[in-house]
């Protein structure tokens, strides 16, 4: 009781929503752009985009559902939050937990989907969809374990409930775990996959490393899933587990809001290129491959191959024999 009574009835919740609303707002501000670039001139919504649009809704629930919190009492010291507030706190707490679960398991299939488009051989297809099939299977586990994990769903926050019967929290712990190592390993999957593929186009250094940086930005994703697990695992030595878990669940909102502004940015590659531009940047174009010459045993000159031929015997082909940079740059507000 002496320690209670030096502690300051504060919050830690406005400076955590004021993070996540910052994210927030960029990756809104990143998705409206993408929607605009994929809809003008031409129309080329497809299913990435709808799955993109399901996680931005659900993101904002849980923002909304966290904000919430906040405004109950989430993040102040326990010995200050009333039975009836902590009860509602822990309500929202399962509001936010199951949307921004869904939010950020819809951004990685959204950027999936489109890897699957550009992946150069039936294998590396193959391989997003296992990934793919555990990340749904992951958020599956973890929706139905956050509703089964007490009986009835009550007793969760109302621990008078005769005959509750609930989960040991260590078969949460585990569960929890699993989704974040499959959330890492898709994470690093989606940034490496397509840099290897766009460095063996015939484009110029700038404009791969362009690309390559924005394909590479679901690893903060990745940085964040590292953070929320270490300090998960840590949590054992915290005194004050109502105030201090509103640091770990401002980590998933910002892991959530920087999947959506990652799978988002790809598609900003012509904005970006222009901007670039504008600031004096060059070497935005295509690297004319070059071909043998075989006048010595009568064949044809270079010069005698008309320019659309030479473009094309110069495009990169995968094993199958698909023209893959045709593919890739057919779409100027796409990848590449």
């Amino acid at each position: 009781m002496g320690g209670e009574a030096h502690l300051v009835d504060d919050s830690t919740g406005p400076r955590a929503l004021v993070a996540t609303t910052v994210l927030l707002a960029l990756a809104l501000l990143c998705f409206s752009a993408r929607i605009y670039t994929r809809i003008f001139p031409r129309y080329k919504l497809n299913a990435s985009d709808f799955m993109n649009s399901v996680a931005v809704f659900m993101e904002i629930i849980a923002y909304s559902v966290f904000a919430a919190s906040i405004h109950n009492g989430f993040g102040r010291h326990a010995s200050f939050i009333t039975p009836k507030l902590r009860a509602k706190i822990l309500q929202l707490q399962l509001g936010f937990r199951a949307a921004g679960s869904c939010a950020a398991t819809f951004a990685r299939l959204s950027t999936m989907y489109q890897l699957i488009k550009l992946s150069p051989s039936v294998v590396w297809k193959r391989a997003l969809w296992v990934i793919a099939g555990l990340l749904i299977a992951s958020l599956l586990v973890d929706e139905l374990f956050g509703l089964l994990q007490c009986y009835p769903l009550s007793a969760i926050w109302d621990k008078s409930i005769p005959h509750r019967r609930c989960l040991h929290p260590r078969k949460r712990w585990i569960v929890t775990n699993m989704q974040l190592g499959v959330n890492i390993v898709s994470d690093l999957a989606f940034a490496i996959m397509p840099i290897l593929i766009i460095w063996k186009l015939s484009r110029s250094v700038v404009e791969r490393c362009l690309v390559s940086i924005l394909l590479a930005l679901g690893l903060c994703a990745s940085g964040i899933v590292i953070t929320i697990l270490v300090r998960m695992n840590t949590r054992i030595m915290q005194t004050d587990p109502l105030r201090d878990s509103l640091i770990l669940f401002m980590y998933c909102r910002m892991e959530e809001t920087c999947l959506l502004i990652a799978s988002s940015m790809p598609f900003l590659k012509a904005p970006v290129e222009y901007l670039l531009r504008q600031v004096g940047a060059s070497g935005f174009h295509n690297i004319p491959g070059e071909l043998a010459s075989y006048n010595s045993n009568g064949g044809l000159e270079l010069h005698e191959l008309s320019p659309s031929k030479r473009r094309e015997l110069g495009r990169p082909k995968n094993e199958n024999g698909v023209q893959l940079e045709r593919h890739l740059t057919s779409d100027r507000n796409g990848l590449v």
